[in-house]
């Protein structure tokens, strides 16, 4: 289900060819992934504001279909890619946004004193998806008279029959609670505390990065011969840094967890214009990026389990969820400063002292993490 779910993260496989075929530039080009990450978070803080009116097993089938269709969908749009933003962007971000918390709160009810660990196997295969996803569409892309359409309407149709049907397997134990995974929380309870926003702006910072790097992931190689094995290493990274990064949470504290992650993401960035001059250098950066990208999506779910407790965790994370409105600008404005000057030096500068900045803020607030809510 996740790995299906993750297929935008395969996008950086979609963009060269969507270039050639539409005479677009890299930023627009990014439009359908940058509005995915906008829509997918609006509507899981949505969700969250409705959280005992849609039971889990239902969102996941509806997000399964509205994902799968979406995709179809796109694959009928090719003389007019604001069509296929629509489509990729806004109705897949939906789906997206229903399905992705279902498997991740099921698997917190079930082993609640694994948190970390838990959250980022049910999370791993959005990441690692791309990893096979992205081949998938390689190869399809190479086939004589394939275009990225035909593509993305092969791909969404595997979606439909996958989604939808995983989505049913999705139950609580027998002795959970009714309505545990979605339990209210008054909204001034969270959003008024300092600990809710310095999990935003970390989680912000870290979102950033990750989809800055993502999305443009095939353009920071100095050839295409360098470029085609950058997303499955990325992604398969990424699915094993979400599993680590969560055994790692699960045996220190909070604020101690986040700020490694950020620290791990500003020496790498740092270093970053050193590795992007050769083949070799380029693939450590994109395994580096996605392993820690990975922590970024595991170390914050753990927080808000942590300190909201694990009832209030799907109503809690659709909230924070929200940081990706902020984060979301960071693939389409690097491709922009890419466009402008041919290198993406400047935004990476940029992510390493947001990076910096967020570790310092996280470890200075760690009184306010550490304190569960009550």
């Amino acid at each position: 289900m996740q790995i299906c779910l993750g297929a935008t993260y395969s996008w950086a496989v979609y963009v060269a060819p969507l270039r050639e075929s539409s005479g677009l530039g890299q930023a627009a080009v990014q439009a359908p992934f940058a509005i995915f990450y906008y829509v997918f978070p609006l509507t899981m803080a949505v969700l969250a504001s409705v959280p005992d009116r849609i039971p889990p097993r239902v969102k996941a089938v509806v997000g399964g279909l509205l994902f799968g269709g979406a995709w179809v969908a796109a694959g009928f749009t090719a003389q007019d890619f604001r069509l296929t933003t629509l489509c990729i962007g806004v109705l897949g971000g939906i789906g997206a946004g229903f399905a992705y918390l279902v498997p991740v709160a099921t698997a917190v009810a079930w082993f609640p004193r694994h948190k970390g660990l838990v959250t980022g196997i049910a999370i791993a295969g959005f990441g690692g998806g791309a990893a096979l996803l992205g081949w998938v569409a390689d190869r399809l892309l190479d086939l004589p008279g394939w275009t990225p359409y035909d593509v993305l309407r092969a791909m969404g149709v595997v979606f439909l029959a996958i989604v939808p049907l995983a989505g049913l397997a999705m139950r609580l134990p027998p002795d959970a609670v009714p309505g545990a995974a979605t339990a209210r929380i008054a909204a001034r309870a969270v959003l008024g505390r300092g600990a809710f926003w310095i999990l935003f702006l970390t989680f912000s910072a870290g979102l950033a990065a990750g989809l800055a790097i993502n999305g443009n992931l095939r353009q920071l190689g100095a050839s295409a011969a360098d470029a085609v094995s950058l997303v499955p290493l990325f992604a398969l990274s990424n699915a094993a840094g979400r599993i680590l990064w969560g055994a790692f949470a699960d045996r220190v504290r909070t604020a101690s967890s986040i700020a490694a992650n950020l620290v791990a993401w500003t020496l790498l960035l740092a270093v970053a214009p050193m590795l992007l001059g050769s083949a070799a250098g380029l693939k450590i950066f994109a395994a580096a990026s996605g392993f820690v990208y990975g922590g970024v999506l595991v170390v914050h779910p753990v927080a808000v389990a942590r300190r909201w407790g694990a009832a209030a965790f799907m109503r809690v994370y659709g909230w924070l969820a929200a940081a990706h409105f902020l984060a979301a600008l960071a693939p389409p404005l690097a491709g922009r400063a890419f466009d402008l000057t041919g290198s993406f030096a400047a935004p990476l500068v940029a992510l390493a002292v947001a990076a910096a900045l967020a570790a310092v803020l996280v470890w200075r607030g760690r009184p306010a993490l550490e304190t569960p809510a009550g």
